[in-house]
């Protein structure tokens, strides 16, 4: 994807954020299908937005009270879902996903249902895909040095804190590395122009 985003887009917006227009160009460009992003006015703890795929587009709904960190990030989270689910983790019960999910904590991604499953690993993908690793890695050191403090980093990086401190231990960055080492062979394999896999 990131091949992809220096290409096809300007790249990072005016803060030297990830640029979520832009990843939604590159996430119409790969599935072909139009994404529209809405805003929706509900009450909730959990639930932050959702993703609805159709036809000819997709739907991402985000819940309006959210700060503006936390819209950039589900945002990206729903998205990603275009790119990762296939019609088996397609979820016709929104209202026992939201369930499973509540429950999720202290299980083992092995141990909830398919469409659970995709929730967690689009969460994964979008933490990549908003605050890459390069980033995590300087950013890890500065906080230990206590040059920058977690809410001083997320307010640069766009991420929400919570995301900038997970992000930033060492163990996940240890975790990320060996996912990219993992995926590097197929990000090749996506240098030329997406033929796309995903398109529906």
């Amino acid at each position: 994807m990131e091949h992809l985003y220096w290409t096809h887009t300007e790249g990072d917006d005016a803060l030297n954020r990830v640029s979520i227009e832009n990843l939604q160009r590159i996430i119409e460009l790969v599935t072909g299908l139009k994404v529209v992003k809405q805003e929706v006015d509900f009450d909730a703890e959990r639930l932050r937005g959702n993703y609805e795929r159709y036809a000819d587009h997709i739907i991402v709904r985000v819940r309006a009270s959210l700060s503006p960190l936390w819209k950039r990030f589900t945002v990206v989270k729903e998205l990603c879902h275009a790119l990762l689910d296939d019609p088996s983790e397609f979820s016709p019960d929104g209202l026992k996903t939201i369930h499973d999910l509540v429950g999720f904590r202290g299980f083992t991604i092995d141990q909830v249902s398919g469409e659970t499953q995709s929730e967690r690993i689009a969460e994964i993908m979008a933490l990549e895909v908003i605050y890459p690793l390069e980033n995590r890695r300087r950013d890890a050191a500065e906080i230990k040095a206590k040059s920058t403090s977690i809410i001083d980093v997320a307010e640069r990086r766009g991420v929400p804190p919570y995301w900038v401190g997970l992000a930033t231990d060492d163990d996940y960055i240890a975790n990320s590395e060996k996912l990219w080492d993992l995926i590097a062979p197929l990000d090749a394999k996506f240098k030329a122009e997406p033929s796309s896999p995903w398109k529906a």
